[in-house]
């Protein structure tokens, strides 16, 4: 059985904290928030979990059991936080947009398990598009340009999501840039106060010489079909169409699974999602 210790008690936290329940092989040995009586206390005091409102400080006094550490905190904090676990040999799977640890998508990205490291899973706009574009730019020569536009339900954007949306756009940037070697990339997110709450959908746009119809569909569909042993509710719902002779549209919705999100929250679920296969990957 490996442990895992998480740092944070907010939504990510909690959704994580039910999914690691789950699995057989993993438990959470202890969560590390600052204040009790929370809906994170609450629920790891169900679980059993034994739950600290020293943060860091009171999480590291499970760390001679510690496997791995999830940050769900936020990315200014992470910058402290990775010091702290790496000055005690602890490696970390970052769920902030800080850009600091080495970018983490599932299938795309090796882990060394020899040493201690730190996993970004970049952002929940980068987890939904780069398996999608990284084999778009593979077949598609003369990439130029790459847009891709994020619209998330307002009550699926938490405190944390709030303060680090400078860095969300920017690691996000950065990490497609680094799997498409396409350097021209925008990168946009819409918070929407809608009622009933929208479901979170990503919107891709490529700029290139037309290709054939064919090849696009085939990897969209090899994209959908790897996502969703993941992630099931990942879906193409629109399939990838010229919008004239040299941009390629697409737009991909997430449904999330309903731990303790809300399904419509699938900007959240997909990164947790990508958190648990990380896990399994670093301790395999």
């Amino acid at each position: 059985m490996k442990n895992i210790g998480i740092l944070g008690s907010g939504k990510i936290a909690i959704d994580l904290l039910l999914k690691i329940s789950k699995q057989k092989d993993y438990k959470c040995l202890v969560m590390g928030g600052r204040r009790l009586g929370t809906d994170g206390s609450l629920i790891a005091n169900q679980l059993g979990v034994p739950f600290t409102d020293k943060g860091i400080t009171g999480l590291l006094e499970y760390k001679d059991n510690l496997d791995v550490v999830i940050d769900a905190t936020n990315a200014i904090d992470h910058i402290e936080h990775w010091k702290i676990l790496k000055e005690n040999n602890l490696s970390v799977i970052d769920m902030t947009p800080s850009d600091v640890g080495k970018n983490y998508i599932p299938y795309l990205s090796k882990i060394d398990s020899s040493s201690i490291c730190n996993l970004n899973m970049v952002s929940c706009g980068g987890q939904t598009s780069i398996p999608y574009l990284q084999k778009m730019v593979n077949v598609i020569d003369d990439c130029k340009y790459i847009e891709v536009v994020s619209s998330i339900s307002s009550k699926s954007a938490g405190m944390g999501t709030r303060i680090n949306l400078d860095q969300y756009i920017t690691n996000t940037e950065k990490a497609i840039s680094r799997y498409t070697g396409v350097e021209n990339v925008k990168v946009l997110l819409v918070v929407n106060p809608a009622e009933p709450p929208v479901f979170m959908k990503t919107s891709i746009s490529i700029m290139r010489n037309k290709v054939s119809d064919f090849i696009i569909n085939k990897l969209a569909d090899e994209v959908e079909h790897q996502m969703k042993t993941y992630i099931p509710g990942f879906d193409i719902v629109v399939r990838p169409q010229w919008i004239d002779t040299n941009r390629l549209m697409t737009t991909i919705k997430v449904e999330g699974a309903g731990d303790y999100l809300p399904k419509y929250a699938g900007n959240l679920d997909i990164i947790n999602s990508a958190a648990i296969f990380a896990i399994k990957d670093l301790l395999k």
